[in-house]
């Protein structure tokens, strides 16, 4: 019952957005019924050939007479003709516009996961998956889900087209259908079979996909340390593992598909010729026409039905595959609350009692009644040692994290009733590992900000990466490679420190993110940005003692946590 839900809302979805998916699906509907109408002329012509009369009453006679031709067998098959050209011509019309209206969704899909896990997830939620997960969500399951939905605007066509064909030769011999209904209620006992496993390798697809690329993607992260222990064998045989697992499975989906298609045919054909071998009747007296008209028929018919029924696998296969699609573009918004009034400029950041755990009821805690106060004018270096909190504190600050005891005051509102856009522009974070993009140095340091070439060369000078930058080939418009290899460590952080110095925020926050620098460009860069951000709140996460010396006041976050959890152990009886 949930895959259907999610087949609904897949479905729903589809259309809401690509609303000429109703024009395809029509599209198709006419042209089933073009060709039924071009079938429908094939008994009249064989029964002229063969030297009978047809009937006058057909749909076909009928057409003809209101057009004033004579039903003549050239006639008639010139109407075959054009009717299934038109046929075809539809059916290209119609599967085309839902195989690119079936892209359009992948896109849509891939671009709406995106959008939802930047915007919606919050980072606790992101870390509870491997980073696999969110590239198959954006990848495979995305193309699944977008490939059902193609599946399924087709699959309509060709029930109605199996349906009506059934109904056609029921009319021109009800002993026929009765055989058939009888095979087919048999086949569908081992198609239902098939499909029940086919579902279940459906799942197993969408677990090795991301096992694999979660795999790829951290090798490629990690390719000096892979190298450095040489270990490019040992994780070349875990992806070679795990790839070939994965073409095994496809290759079974895909011959369960072909045998769901053929061996209910086969079977079929088996049995027709046990009833000519032992029938009673000589063949002679069923007619020719009635043999060749029931002949083409069922060459249409079982097709059409071995077609249908590998859409239907197909769409039980990636019912389960795009699961979590839907379930991603179904996540709502973080609680945003609505402030009464704008936050305006942080003068305070206060922490009161402030405890946190990453695991819920974890008796484990990293933070633990903690009572701090940053104040406007002020510079401050958190230190301590690795491990009693510092990047969990600066977290919460943040509101990446909410604490699990006592609040995170901006000013006088709690942090819990401040929208986060309201936090993110007045708060700047600079990491140790600078993100660069794929990209143009101006568009790394604007990262999406609409600021003057001015003031980016302004920013630039300040994080004292200026002159490095316009001696690059193209300056301001030099391409930087992946996680900007073509730069030092240095430069990535002084790159970072200009893309929050632009943005001008209240407070600046930097987590060792001058460790990469030498001595002198590290007293340079602290110098600026201490002068230039005199009026606002400066914290620097560091274990450098000459940052230390330049700041207004030193915290030691581990003497504070040391301190409140000596205060809330038991007293010991001698």
């Amino acid at each position: 019952m949930n895959h259907l839900a999610y087949v609904a809302n897949l479905i729903k979805f589809a259309l809401k957005v690509n609303p000429l998916l109703y024009v395809s699906i029509v599209i198709s509907l006419f042209s089933v019924v073009i060709e039924l109408l071009a079938m429908s002329s094939l008994l009249p012509l064989f029964q002229l050939v063969s030297g009978g009369i047809p009937a006058a009453d057909g749909i076909v006679a009928r057409a003809l007479t209101w057009l004033g031709v004579a039903e003549s067998a050239e006639a008639l098959l010139w109407v075959f003709l054009i009717l299934f050209a038109l046929r075809i011509v539809t059916q290209i019309i119609g599967q085309s516009l839902s195989t690119y209206l079936g892209k359009r969704v992948m896109a849509q899909l891939t671009s709406g996961a995106f959008i939802s896990i930047i915007h919606n997830l919050s980072i606790s939620e992101i870390n509870e998956k491997n980073i696999g997960f969110y590239i198959g969500l954006a990848g495979d399951e995305s193309h699944r889900a977008s490939a059902l939905v193609v599946s399924l605007t087709q699959f309509v066509s060709t029930a109605i087209l199996s349906v009506l064909y059934f109904v056609a030769i029921a009319l021109y011999s009800p002993p026929a259908a009765e055989l058939i209904a009888l095979f087919m209620l048999l086949s569908l006992v081992f198609v239902t079979k098939v499909v029940n496993i086919s579902h279940r390798l459906g799942g197993r697809l969408v677990e090795e996909s991301r096992k694999h690329n979660s795999l790829f993607l951290d090798c490629m992260n990690s390719m000096k340390a892979l190298r450095a222990f040489s270990a490019e064998r040992y994780v070349a045989d875990i992806h070679r593992s795990l790839i070939f697992g994965y073409a095994k499975t496809l290759f079974w989906v895909d011959t369960l598909a072909l045998l769901t298609k053929l061996v209910p045919v086969l079977v079929l054909m088996l049995g027709f010729g046990i009833w000519l071998a032992w029938s009673a009747h000589p063949l002679e007296n069923l007619g020719i026409a009635f043999i060749v008209t029931m002949i083409v028929y069922l060459m249409r018919f079982f097709p059409t039905v071995g077609q249908g029924v590998t859409l239907l696998m197909r769409l039980v296969s990636d019912a389960k595959s795009g699961k979590d699609v839907t379930a991603i573009l179904g996540a709502q918004r973080l609680n945003q609350p609505e402030m009464r009034r704008p936050l305006g400029d942080i003068h305070q950041i206060g922490l009161q009692e402030v405890g946190f755990s990453y695991a819920q009821g974890s008796k484990k805690k990293i933070l633990k009644g903690v009572n701090l106060k940053f104040e406007q004018g002020k510079s401050y270096a958190l230190v301590g040692k690795s491990g009693v909190g510092k990047s969990t504190l600066i977290d919460l600050i943040l509101k990446f994290y909410l604490p699990t005891a006592g609040q995170v005051y901006l000013n006088d509102e709690p942090i819990t009733d401040v929208a986060d856009f309201e936090i993110r522009k007045k708060i700047i974070l600079v990491s140790q590992e600078a993100a660069i993009f794929d990209d143009t140095v101006i568009n790394n340091v604007r990262l999406g900000m609409d600021a003057p070439l001015a003031e980016v060369h302004t920013a630039c000078k300040s994080a004292d990466i200026h002159d490095v930058i316009e001696g690059m080939a193209n300056g301001y418009n030099t391409r930087l490679q992946y996680q900007g290899k073509n730069l030092s460590g240095g430069q990535r952080q002084r790159i970072a420190i200009a893309r929050a110095l632009l943005r001008k925020p209240d407070v600046l926050i930097f987590d060792e993110s001058t460790s990469a620098l030498d001595k002198a460009t590290q007293e340079k860069v602290v110098g600026n940005i201490l002068r230039e951000y005199a009026g606002k709140i400066v914290i620097f996460v560091t274990h450098d003692p000459h940052v230390m010396e330049r700041v207004d006041e030193v915290i030691d976050l581990g003497r504070i946590n040391a301190a409140q959890r000596a205060q809330s152990l038991p007293s010991m009886r001698l």
